[in-house]
């Protein structure tokens, strides 16, 4: 057999049978015959940022050079393959780097595999993800002993400075494989693009955590603008009726009732994943449809204020607070000088954050009791959304 050297390698760039890289927008209209509207003067809800780098990693068989590794920082991805974390990286970022690192490693240690799938690849691609640390999915032509593998499990350190374990992560491996023209090669990786990406994702994850990424797809692939409700890139119902399309060529896969049912909520209004599962709690409890991105004229000085989600007629509005957005007391005073103009002109607002997002049905519990009896008795919880 032969030896891997122990110096650093670009093993992503070994790319067989690999697509020619196409830029992402013009791809997908291409292979999906969407309408591409011209471009206007509409204004992007998010900007948003190019997909991750791949970290580089170090390959060797030798235990000394190995123990070497460690002991200089490096931590074991998979057998053989190492990572020398980049420093000074919030937590988010370290878990982002350590999947990256797992999906590179994987299509090394498995020169057949045809590409990353599920959330491996809406990574790659730059889309959010409920789990930022989620088990890595690729399709190969044979599965020789198990389709599921554990994977080592990493440390990573807070922001305060103390260090916790990250979630017990799994290479998992299907026959399931993409055509040829389904696969993208993203910073040398070579994924499902998004499209198929959507119906992975929508097939084979619990909704909620599915509809945070079909979301994501749907908000960088129509590029909507929420002044107007209009879109650069194809409409919703256009990018939705290729993705049901899509499912038509699977009539035996499991999820294809869950995956429908994510597909019909999916929106291009949401701006972070705690939104897209407020909405999808909604759309659960059989509650009514919300706006999300509900744009309001305020009626004190003519500000326009965009509510998370929100219902006009009822004057209730939902608001997700992650945190992120709150940079300093600054933007919390202006939060908060923005609620108290909402309420005056007749708004209930209600707060959710991500203890209350992490529990499904005590959230369901909690929206529910915002609205009156007969609303409550003519709710019906759908089903398909709680697999």
């Amino acid at each position: 057999t032969q030896s891997r050297s122990s110096a650093a390698s670009d093993v992503y760039k070994r790319q067989p049978h690999a697509p020619p890289v196409t830029p992402q927008s013009t791809a997908l209209t291409m292979r999906c015959g969407l309408r591409t509207p011209p471009r206007c003067t509409l204004r992007r809800m998010s900007t948003f940022p190019p997909p991750p780098a791949v970290p580089r990693l170090t390959l060797t068989t030798l235990r000394d050079d190995a123990r070497a590794m460690v002991e200089a920082g490096a931590v074991k991805i998979m057998r053989g393959v190492y990572l020398q974390p980049a420093p000074r990286l919030a937590p988010w970022e370290q878990l982002r780097e350590a999947t990256l690192a797992r999906a590179a490693a994987a299509l090394h240690t498995h020169p057949s595999a045809v590409c990353l799938t599920h959330e491996a690849a809406a990574i790659a691609h730059g889309y959010t993800c409920l789990t930022t640390e989620p088990d890595i999915h690729i399709a190969v032509p044979k599965v020789p002993t198990g389709g599921r593998h554990p994977l080592p499990t990493l440390t990573y350190t807070a922001e305060d400075g103390h260090t916790f374990r990250g979630r017990k992560v799994s290479l998992v491996r299907s026959t399931r494989l993409p055509r040829s023209e389904e696969v993208d090669v993203v910073d040398g990786l070579r994924v499902t693009n998004p499209l198929q990406t959507a119906v992975d994702c929508a097939c084979d994850l619990p909704a909620r955590e599915a509809i945070c990424i079909v979301d994501s797809i749907f908000c960088k692939t129509c590029e909507a603008d929420r002044f107007t409700r209009n879109c650069l890139g194809p409409t919703p119902e256009e990018l939705r009726a290729t993705l049901l399309a899509m499912l038509e060529r699977y009539p035996r896969r499991p999820g294809l009732r869950r995956a429908r049912a994510v597909l019909a909520i999916a929106s291009p209004f949401s701006e972070s994943p705690g939104e897209s599962i407020l909405r999808w709690a909604v759309h659960a409890a059989g509650l009514p449809e919300a706006v999300p991105q509900l744009c309001w004229q305020s009626r004190e000085d003519s500000s326009t204020f965009f509510l998370d989600l929100g219902w006009e007629a009822r004057k209730l509005g939902l608001e997700f607070d992650g945190y992120v957005k709150y940079g300093g007391s600054e933007d919390l005073r202006a939060e908060k000088s923005r609620e108290m103009r909402l309420r005056r002109d007749g708004w209930r607002i209600e707060r959710f954050e991500w203890s209350e997002i992490k529990k499904p049905h005590e959230l369901a519990a909690r929206l529910t009791s915002l609205f009156p009896a007969d609303v409550v008795r003519n709710a019906r919880p759908v089903r398909d959304l709680w697999l």
